[in-house]
């Protein structure tokens, strides 16, 4: 075949594949489709992934001066995620937004506070958390470009304004 040129009939039937080879690779074909669509639609299933759309629609309640929604949707993601560590950051800023000053500090806490169990599984605290947690959102940086201008203002302000014994624990930590 000439470069250039469409290939002749004679090209063509060499090209193409047999009926059993098209059989075979339509097979194959078929069960990579379907492994892909199993994974998708598992991975549609994972809670980890409903958290940022459930945590941006609460930052947008609070953007909109709806602090009371977003802290109930902040809560009912942390039910369902309480792993979820920009959420307790956010329900802090939440929370201290509304003027609870004191569930504010109990909610960054969770950031610092490690999760303990006694012996038979039952949970003693219920924090997250270690000092790599508590340091990385002692500022507002973290959360920059990801949380929505009230929510960082809030984040910023409950931060400026931690309780002096909170800043010198965190401080004693190494952390700011």
């Amino acid at each position: 075949m000439v470069e250039g040129t469409a290939p002749s009939s004679s090209s063509r039937q060499q090209l193409a594949p047999s009926s059993s080879s098209r059989r075979e690779l339509g097979a194959r074909s078929t069960r990579r489709y379907e492994r892909a669509l199993a994974a998708a639609l598992g991975s549609s299933r994972d809670r980890g992934l409903a958290s940022i759309p459930a945590s941006n629609r609460a930052q947008v309640a609070l953007e909109l001066g709806e602090a009371a929604d977003a802290q109930r949707r902040t809560e009912s993601l942390l039910r369902r995620d309480p792993n979820f560590v920009d959420g307790r950051a956010l329900l802090a800023a939440v929370k201290y937004e509304r003027g609870d000053k004191a569930g504010a500090e109990e909610a960054y806490a969770q950031l610092c506070v490690p999760a303990i169990a006694s012996q038979s599984g039952a949970t003693l605290t219920r924090g997250l958390g270690s000092d790599d947690w508590c340091e990385l959102y002692s500022t507002s940086d973290v959360v920059r470009g990801r949380w929505t201008p009230a929510a960082i203002s809030a984040y910023e302000a409950f931060l400026a304004s931690r309780d002096r014994r909170a800043r010198l624990a965190a401080d004693s930590r190494g952390v700011r």
